[in-house]
């Protein structure tokens, strides 16, 4: 699955404003009024650092431990527990504890289903935002209480504020519904509210926990109850089957997201769209992708013509070639092979290379006289194997002899 990169960025600068907000308009007012009070039992800026150290440590417990509450209650096997880089993750022999490195905010807990079909990561997701409510709630109930007994217990009220501000950046990261840099909460939050996402997920869990471990991988699952997300796993699949030459197949998975009698997100069908299209040009006999073609809508041929995915853009350089017969408008495709496969899915990205590959193999097999441009990789080799003339060297000019004089 890929990550959203801009939404990555968009929540930190949020994270950022909101630490900034609190420092300015709510912590600092207060230091300016009991500045005096507080210094007289410990310094300031002291007392701010280590609300800030509490803060982390308090809510990456609060979150990592609730996850792992979680994960037992839902049935699912935790092979990596790391807080704030330390913790425990497994290896094919034994677990091992200590220092690890981690992906997301403030730790990870990675796990297994125990049974892809009835393991539920409800509780998974749920209780770490629990906890964070509860911990915002208890926060604001001791500001109120240390407020009231004004510059006495004003440290308390800066700890707590300080502490607040390190929570609700938390809750920004773990709550924003997009992949950050792991699956957040936020995330499966949105993700799991469909009942066909929550087992497609529980597979991808138990292939990324094969993979990890080299044991042997289940086979794909092909999903008939269409989303986004078990959409894209689908197209994973048909990407594999057809690198390995399993037409058919492919063409059956398609067939499951263009079926009429079946509402599905506009991206998903023109997607399943495009592959099939250029699985019918990709024939020796033309005439079904020709046919295939013309009966498109104007939105699935603007689809085609944006080049966003690989697979429109595959589709246009077969189009170019088998269709409309341009040699400039397939090389003017070609040229954005590299742009495009940047933005590609990482799990796809092999396969669609190969694909293309293929592909415009078939374009310079039909088309001999076309000069048609080479692929980002194949670039590199264009002058492989042609052996190149070495420069000769000057030989250095002798000087002429001199004359002999005449006596």
């Amino acid at each position: 699955m890929k990550k959203n990169d801009f939404a990555t960025i968009i929540v930190y600068a949020l994270m950022i404003g909101v630490a900034i907000m609190m420092g300015l308009l709510v912590i600092k007012p207060i230091l300016e009024q009991y500045g005096a009070t507080i210094n007289s039992s410990i310094n300031s800026i002291l007392l701010i650092v280590l609300s800030l150290v509490a803060g982390i440590i308090l809510n990456a417990l609060l979150v990592e431990l609730l996850h792992l509450a979680g994960a037992k209650a839902g049935k699912y096997e935790i092979y990596s527990f790391v807080i704030l880089g330390i913790g425990m993750k497994k290896t094919k022999e034994k677990k091992k504890f200590g220092f690890h490195s981690f992906e997301g905010l403030t730790g990870e807990t990675k796990v297994r289903p125990l049974d892809p079909k009835t393991s539920s990561l409800g509780l998974f997701v749920f209780l770490p935002i629990l906890g964070l409510i509860v911990e915002v709630i208890t926060l604001m109930i001791l500001h109120n209480v240390a407020s009231k007994n004004g510059g006495s217990m004003a440290w308390l009220s800066v700890m707590c504020l300080t502490i607040l501000a390190v929570t609700a950046m938390v809750f920004i990261y773990d709550l924003f519904p997009a992949r950050l840099d792991t699956d957040n909460d936020g995330f499966l939050l949105m993700l799991l509210t469909k009942p066909a996402n929550k087992y497609a997920y529980n597979n991808i869990l138990e292939r990324e926990y094969c993979e990890k471990y080299e044991l042997p991988t289940p086979a794909p699952v092909v999903y008939d109850d269409i989303t986004e997300f078990t959409a894209g796993l689908n197209i994973v699949s048909v990407a594999n089957l057809i690198v390995e030459g399993k037409s058919k197949e492919a063409e059956d998975i398609l067939n499951i997201h263009l079926n009429p009698e079946i509402h599905v997100p506009s991206s998903v069908h023109n997607e399943a769209m495009a592959y099939k299209l250029a699985l019918l040009l990709e024939r020796k006999d033309k005439n079904a992708g020709k046919k295939y073609y013309d009966e498109l809508t104007d939105n699935e041929r603007s689809y085609i013509a944006s080049m966003t995915t690989m697979a429109a853009l595959r589709c246009y350089i077969l189009i170019s070639a088998f269709v409309e017969n341009s040699e400039n408008e397939c090389n003017y495709a070609i040229d954005k092979v590299s742009q495009v496969l940047k933005h590609t899915d990482k799990d796809i990205l092999e396969a669609e290379k190969s694909i293309v590959d293929s592909e415009v193999k078939e374009v310079r097999t039909v088309h001999i006289s076309w000069d048609v441009y080479p692929l980002p990789w194949e670039e590199q080799d264009v002058f492989a194997g042609i052996e190149q003339p070495e420069e000769e060297e000057e030989e250095p000019k002798e000087d002429n002899p001199s004359e002999d004089k005449k006596e």
